[in-house]
């Protein structure tokens, strides 16, 4: 296992240079916080308060949608890591892109008029960022509620990038592309029916197709984020092949997934974990990331791969041996630096747990981390991780 082959080069020199400049920053705005009369425990309580009102608010339009859905349907399900999940026509239709299964869902009203699914489904390839969040009532109401938050809030704006364009053959498929690709995937695809109520609240049924999604899809989607992966491991001094692996176990390459957390995006942000302290360091002060920003698949690509950056250059520099580092910082991209060291050491000191690995092999610390986790989660994930590194590095 080549070690630079993970990481990248080792800009070393550039990594302390954004180091030492960003503790300057904070130094500073630390020292205005004062002159202006707030205290910086103050400040921290408002970054806090204003991170636990996100969440309060993402809960709120999560369950008000959530009820509207039951009304109708009796097995509803629901965008996360791994499924973009979308209902139209009121929430009377159902559209589930399963990246992990490799298969799309649609479920119509009983007796739909001949071609709705042909429809429905032509409509769902041509599907852009854009438009997608423009339909998620989830995102949409957290969006206006951030208005009011006592932090500067980052917003984005998703673009017309395709959430399924790997299943094209081209980059920009038009309507006609996509009118044949719905007839080809139709083709392949399964009937059911399963229980609903109508509008009165009486029992009716919908009509199910579950459609396989060609075999690599996960792949060829890989592929539409490789140049970007590729610039933001330059610019941060982390590996390519990480990002790509690390975004592949997170949401199998889902832009729109978003776990109850809430986490966001390809690499399952969370706004006031990861979000926080990778905002810290690209403007120099934590920010809430709106979910228009952590719905742009490049600005959530450059979120995870500045926290991979801080994790591994950062939290966790201590720890010397680099392969060893990189097995804890793809753990502590899961389940939090603190919990990495508790495995070595029984509490979560950092240094103390960098004292406790020198002179293991890498080998041994990777199986530590692998029994040792305190989540099965995370136990399952480094191995996944570290999987898919190796895959994506040799590609």
């Amino acid at each position: 296992m080549r070690r630079r082959d993970f990481l990248g080069a080792a800009a070393l020199a550039p990594t302390m240079v954004r180091a030492q400049e960003f503790e300057e920053y904070r130094r500073q705005q630390q020292a205005g916080m004062e002159a202006s009369g707030e205290s910086f425990e103050a400040y921290k309580e408002r970054v806090r308060a204003a991170f636990d009102d996100y969440r309060r608010q993402h809960e709120a339009a999560f369950r008000a949608f959530q009820d509207r859905v039951q009304s109708v349907w009796q097995r509803p399900e629901f965008t996360d890591r791994h499924k973009w999940v979308e209902y139209r026509d009121g929430v009377s239709v159902q559209r589930v892109v399963d990246f992990q299964g490799n298969q799309i869902r649609l479920k119509l009203p009983a007796g739909s008029e001949a071609g709705r699914a042909r429809a429905e489904l032509t409509d769902l390839l041509l599907e852009d960022e854009q438009t997608a969040f423009q339909r998620d009532p989830v995102s949409r109401q957290v969006e206006e509620s951030v208005d009011g938050l006592p932090v500067d809030v980052e917003r984005g704006s998703p673009g017309k990038e395709k959430i399924l364009g790997g299943l094209f053959s081209r980059p920009r498929p038009e309507r006609a592309d996509a009118v044949r690709k719905a007839a080809s995937l139709l083709e392949g695809a399964s009937e059911g029916r399963e229980p609903v109520k109508d509008e009165q609240g009486g029992d009716a049924w919908a009509t199910t197709l579950t459609i396989p999604m060609p075999e690599g899809t996960a792949l060829e989607q890989a592929l539409d984020y490789r140049p970007r992966a590729r610039e933001l491991a330059s610019e941060w001094d982390i590996g390519e092949s990480l990002i790509l692996a690390v975004a592949h176990t997170e949401s199998t390459f889902n832009p729109r997934a978003r776990s109850h957390i809430p986490a966001y995006g390809l690499m399952q942000i969370v706004p006031e974990s990861a979000g926080r302290d990778a905002s810290a360091e690209l403007f120099g002060e934590p920010r809430v990331l709106a979910p228009s920003y952590l719905y742009e698949a490049g600005k959530n690509l450059r979120i995870g791969a500045i926290y991979l950056h801080i994790l591994y250059h950062r939290y966790l520099a201590s720890i010397r041996d680099r392969e060893s580092r990189l097995y804890c910082a793809i753990a502590a991209y899961n389940t939090g630096a603190g919990n990495v060291a508790r495995v070595f050491t029984g509490n979560t000191s950092v240094e103390a747990a960098a004292a406790a690995l020198e002179n293991r092999p890498a080998g041994e610390v990777y199986h530590a981390l692998v029994e040792g986790l305190p989540h099965a989660e995370t136990r399952e994930y480094l191995p996944r991780v570290v999987r898919r590194l190796k895959a994506y590095r040799n590609s």
